[in-house]
């Protein structure tokens, strides 16, 4: 019973049904959470940049690249086609970089994780770890988010080979790994 709130408890209206209801309810909180291993996961996980999604997007720069360079010979638009044909150069040249980066981005085991803007941290160390969504009026980002000793890790994830629900389960069962071995330890 919250100490403030003893007269507003007292005044509620409750039968002796519901009153053990509430404390069968409250009983379960002191319970820990069961929780069910996926087999299916390994013993670690890397992720990578997403080299399809990445070539594509390529593919639609070059596509762009065309368009510029055909602007500027065929039509009179040298601004427009200028501004087109720098912008997909660019791009395409991001995402090829990006495709054929061979780094891992994200290394998650039962040890703990480590990503490619981060060493490596033990689980013990690590806070507050999640896959989080961020919008931005009609725009959204995915990113990975989680404290460490040495401050705050914020990594976008949206070109790499995972999403949020799978990144979120992932961290659950390695996390839940991690606490499995410290008491198989302790016994």
């Amino acid at each position: 019973m919250p100490p403030g709130d003893k007269i507003f408890v007292k005044s509620e209206i409750r039968t002796k049904q519901d009153r053990e209801r509430l404390h069968i309810l409250a009983s379960k909180f002191k319970l820990e959470d069961e929780f069910l291993d996926d087999l299916s996961v390994p013993n670690e996980t890397v992720i990578f940049y997403d080299k399809a999604s990445n070539l594509f997007e390529m593919a639609l720069m070059l596509g762009g690249m065309g368009l510029g360079i055909y602007l500027l010979l065929e039509t009179e638009s040298y601004i427009m086609g200028s501004v087109v044909l720098i912008f997909s150069a660019y791009t395409a040249f991001k995402e090829y970089k990006e495709a054929t980066n061979k780094t891992p981005q994200i290394i998650l085991n039962e040890h703990g994780l480590q990503t490619v803007s981060a060493k490596f941290h033990e689980w013990k160390d690590i806070i507050d770890e999640r896959a989080i969504t961020e919008s931005y009026g009609k725009n959204s980002e995915d990113y990975l988010v989680y404290h460490h000793p040495s401050g705050y890790e914020r990594l976008s994830i949206d070109d790499y080979n995972t999403n949020r629900d799978a990144l979120n389960k992932l961290l659950r069962i390695y996390r839940w790994r991690n606490k499995k071995i410290k008491r198989s330890r302790q016994l």
